[in-house]
């Protein structure tokens, strides 16, 4: 007789489901049932008992902590735990419950403090407080558990089944320097740089003007460099020039068309499109006009994301994919996880078709926030992609086409790109 995996409960179904499917389905390709009626198991399942019943023999035993109840604001962790050692964890603890408070992302529901573009700041999350952020502690209470179940049940059944999968995100916040700028623009811009001494930029600048190549038109570059490597590249481009802190220029059908069909598009919606649904949908629009594409795919400028929010506005304007889930002051696993997840949304109580990739490192965060040089840069990169290779996850990187610019103080970065995905490659 086929053994089958049970889990009994008597909670509601949709946020346990969620998990299960996570923990189970999607990363180990298992098969599972939920019944709440002992006379629904036979003698050759295996069982795991989410209740405070007491089983026969046979059952493994987790207890629940109330958090996966329908309409309960799910538990802050236990902080007194020690995470970083799943081994040393109770065996019959609400692990359940932990991987829906990190994938829920609840811990970002109504932050006290945000920084000046609105956004979470890494420190002051669960994962902050315990120094958890370069961990991917999901990930190894997935691990642990998959041990226990294995133990107890006499089987080797429960184990990862997903493959290492690396890949390249790059941001097109300007497809040009210098290149298609309103006279206006250009002139002013060029004031500006002889006015406060940086003869460098007015030398590219003129070179540029001259017919020469334009220091941000790189993106066949990153594409050939990625490709070497055997690594999948995607490319988020921002439509909007309306504020500030956006300063595209007039993009057109060709620029997109010499990318190739093979390379994937999708949008970088503007700064002010967060939480603007008209403007969302009026670049999502225009860049299908462009593309001649259906965006499926997304990450929000500036890493601006407003849990549950910004979730909702993609699910809204038919966005399946998100790459936003990275901090924008350190690098590591947002949701303490490498691998990609479906969105729930607590306020509908609904499992979404939002699937969210998490990041695990950015050109910017690592230069010019933690204000690492090349060669930490590249170490601490390196160590968030050896763990991703161990769990089988995801290891997915922002960089930017403007990241290479030496009058932007960019020297030497174009190594750290270039040896970061070397690291990246399948191995």
């Amino acid at each position: 007789m086929t053994n089958r995996l049970i889990i009994f409960s008597i909670y509601p179904l949709e946020r346990l489901d969620y998990v299960l499917r996570f923990v189970f389905f999607h990363l180990a390709g298992i098969e599972y049932r939920v019944v709440n009626d002992l006379s629904e198991i036979n003698t050759s399942d295996w069982v795991i008992n989410y209740s405070d019943l007491e089983f026969p023999e046979g059952g493994f035993q987790i207890l629940p902590d109330g958090s996966l109840s329908s309409g309960e604001k799910p538990a802050i962790p236990d902080s007194s735990l020690n995470w970083r050692e799943p081994g040393s964890l109770p065996e019959t603890l609400d692990v359940f419950s932990f991987i829906f408070f990190h994938l829920s992302r609840v811990d970002e529901f109504d932050p006290d403090v945000m920084d000046e573009h609105d956004r979470v700041l890494a420190r002051n999350t669960w994962l902050g407080k315990q120094d958890l952020l370069q961990v991917p502690v999901v990930d190894m209470i997935v691990e642990r558990w998959f041990k226990l179940f294995n133990q107890k049940f006499q089987t080797d059944h429960f184990v990862v089944r997903m493959n290492y999968k690396p890949s390249v995100t790059i941001d097109v916040d300007q497809l040009y320097a210098y290149r298609r700028k309103p006279l206006h623009r250009w002139l002013g811009s060029l004031m500006r740089d002889i006015l406060k001494g940086r003869l460098n930029r007015v030398w590219q600048r003129l070179k540029v003007l001259r017919g020469g190549k334009d220091p941000y038109d790189l993106l066949n570059e990153m594409i050939l460099g990625s490709r070497a490597n055997n690594l999948d590249v995607k490319i988020f481009f921002l439509i909007s020039g309306l504020s500030r802190f956006d300063r595209q220029i007039g993009l057109r059908s060709e620029d997109f068309e010499k990318l190739g069909e093979e390379v994937e598009i999708g949008l970088h919606p503007s700064y002010l499109s967060t939480q603007n649904p008209v403007q969302f949908h009026r670049e999502k629009k225009t860049l299908e006009e462009l593309t001649g594409r259906e965006i499926i795919s997304s990450r929000f400028h500036y890493l601006r994301l407003k849990v549950p929010v910004s979730y909702q506005l993609l699910c809204q304007e038919g966005i399946t994919h998100d790459y936003t889930l990275s901090w924008s002051d350190e690098i590591g696993f947002r949701a303490g996880t490498c691998h990609s997840f479906q969105y729930y949304d607590l306020e509908r109580e609904a499992t979404t078709e939002l699937w969210i990739h998490p990041i695990i490192a950015m050109d910017v965060v690592l230069k010019n926030t933690l204000r690492l040089d090349p060669q930490r840069a590249v170490d601490q990169v390196n160590h968030l992609i050896d763990k991703c290779r161990a769990f089988r996850g995801e290891a997915t990187i922002i960089w930017h086409n403007s990241s290479f610019d030496k009058t932007e103080d960019w020297s030497g970065w174009e190594k750290v790109f270039e040896r970061i995905l070397a690291n990246m490659a399948t191995k």
